[in-house]
């Protein structure tokens, strides 16, 4: 039986899918997970993802870590003696470089098998040069494999290396999931809770609804959106966005000075749990990002049924996005841009809609199946 250990930094409900999937498959294959965790949440997550219910061996690590630039940079001694002590025969590091843990157990790593996990895109990779570059390169050396979540998360490993990405072929594919099973579509689960729901938000029965979860900060875009959008568009269409942020007062005068007030509604952070009731309420998804690195409400939405209005910053724009098939792409940084796909979304028919979303869930089930995508990654990495 061989030991599969996994560290990450707090569990969040979507991870703890995916760890809990990994675990079962493990089973299967005679092996055995455990997780180490930095923390139990962060500043900016909610309350309520500490403490979760976790069905795998697992355990919470002291963290002496600190910000830097309001980025949390965790620092667990205690993980790292234990990984020395303790070597798994397969170690999956999260975030490799991101922080002083995860650092030294790239430095320190024993396990026969060494993954390094990590987003990434060719969009918006940050610093890949000079001693920032060399650094990466030199913690992914350390490594049999390099984990990404698709083929923007590949296309960055590639730029990374450059001319040199021939020795280092072993890239492995481990999607960004979520639990499928919470998320139907529209026609297989409507119901008076959530017909209570959409009307709690502000919406009437005759309009349509546009559902956008994000954090109200800068980069997800929300201000240059809501700027750029015609407001005659939304004559039949009420946009709910869902989250937090510093730029909520911004974000609200926006929606003020351009008249959007009867069309255009913030609402503070909705538990996890009725957020699926939320998708399958609604007729559109939309994230206008300037920077993602992998967002999950896009699979969510997808795994709903509902037709994309997305961002090409996206990292996980390629696999989302068929243009025109079920949704619509768009550069939040060029107006013109925006002005056509925005058109095209909230023109289309209530009947086109409804097709288009049913082509997201097939899309969803080809790149972000729980089952299949747990399989291969481990198919890829285990010795059998």
């Amino acid at each position: 039986m061989a030991t599969f250990a996994i560290i990450h930094n707090i569990p969040s409900p979507y991870r703890l899918h995916l760890f809990t999937a990994i675990g079962q498959e493990l089973n299967k294959k005679g092996h055995k997970l455990v997780v180490h965790f930095f923390a139990h949440g962060h500043s900016d997550r909610p309350d309520s993802w500490q403490n979760p219910d976790i069905p795998f061996p697992h355990k919470f690590w002291r963290d002496y870590g600190f910000l830097v630039r309001n980025i949390e940079l965790h620092f667990n001694p205690g993980l790292i003696v234990h990984l020395l002590k303790n070597p798994p025969d397969y170690l999956l590091v999260g975030g490799p470089w991101d922080s002083p843990t995860g650092f030294l157990a790239s430095l320190i790593n024993r396990a026969k098998v060494k993954i390094a996990w990590m987003e990434g895109n060719t969009i918006t990779p940050g610093r890949i040069t000079g001693l920032i570059g060399f650094y990466k390169k030199c913690v992914l050396a350390l490594y049999n494999y390099i984990a990404v979540p698709g083929l923007e998360g590949s296309n960055y490993i590639k730029l990374l290396y450059g001319n040199k990405y021939t020795k280092f072929q072993n890239i492995v594919i481990l999607p960004n999931l979520v639990d499928e099973s919470l998320f139907k579509p529209k026609t297989l689960c409507f119901s008076e809770k959530k017909e209570v729901l959409i009307k709690s938000l502000g919406c009437r029965s005759e309009e349509k609804l546009a559902v956008w979860p994000a954090r109200l900060t800068q980069v997800k875009g929300i201000v240059e959106f809501l700027r750029n959008i015609s407001v005659e568009l939304l004559l039949n269409w009420k946009i709910i966005i869902i989250g937090e942020g510093s730029l909520e007062n911004e974000i609200s005068d926006v929606i003020k000075q351009r008249n959007l007030s009867e069309k255009v509604i913030l609402k503070n952070y909705i538990e996890y749990q009725k957020m699926p009731d939320l998708y399958s309420s609604a007729d559109l998804f939309i994230l206008a990002s300037l920077y993602d690195s992998n967002p999950l409400s896009v699979i969510e939405a997808m795994h709903s049924g509902l037709p994309l209005l997305l961002s090409n910053k996206a990292g996980n724009f390629p696999e989302a996005l068929v243009e025109g098939v079920n949704g619509w792409g768009f550069d939040p940084c060029n107006v013109a841009s925006v002005v056509k796909a925005t058109t095209s979304a909230f023109t289309t028919t209530d009947d086109q809609l409804a097709l288009m979303g049913q082509k997201s869930i097939e899309r969803a089930k080809i790149y972000w199946d729980t089952g299949k995508s747990i399989n291969a990654f481990l198919d890829a990495i285990i010795a059998r």
